[in-house]
């Protein structure tokens, strides 16, 4: 392949292919099997883990299953008194929000006044055409 160097003219591939690891006297399965040993986890803190949760499951149906303490009744309490009915409300201003809230509230929206150049209300519907009707082209 004309992408890799040729292994017989490149000097670090002289020196890898001389390395041979059985001869320095490592083994390299035994290499492997303990390199993945010491990456697994402890087997202790998933034990530690289940044992914490058995123990807080065990403390909630504990307390779920007790019987109930005996209380005595709750004392009875006097009626309260009748409130005070709040004062009536001060007179508003014709021209205020509130007043116009009022309005609303009791009567419904008061109907609008047309606007001066308004079609009548007995022409053609307004529909998403009705724009070009109006326009003339000289």
């Amino acid at each position: 392949m004309p992408d890799r160097p040729d292994p017989l003219t490149d000097p670090v591939a002289r020196t890898l292919a001389r390395f041979t690891p059985t001869a320095a006297g490592i083994d390299r399965d035994e290499l492997l099997f303990a390199a993945g040993r010491a990456s697994a986890p402890g087997p202790r803190w998933w034990k530690r883990a289940t044992a914490a949760l058995l123990v807080t499951q065990a403390a909630t149906l504990t307390a779920w299953l007790r019987p109930a303490p005996d209380r005595p009744p709750a004392p009875a309490l006097a009626a309260p008194a009748a409130p005070e009915p709040p004062p009536a409300p001060a007179p508003l201003p014709p021209n205020s929000y509130g007043a116009f809230v009022r309005a609303v509230g009791a009567d419904g929206l008061p109907p609008s006044a047309p606007a001066p150049g308004d079609p009548p209300a007995d022409g053609p519907p307004l529909t998403a055409a009705s724009a070009y009707r109006g326009l003339t082209l000289d």
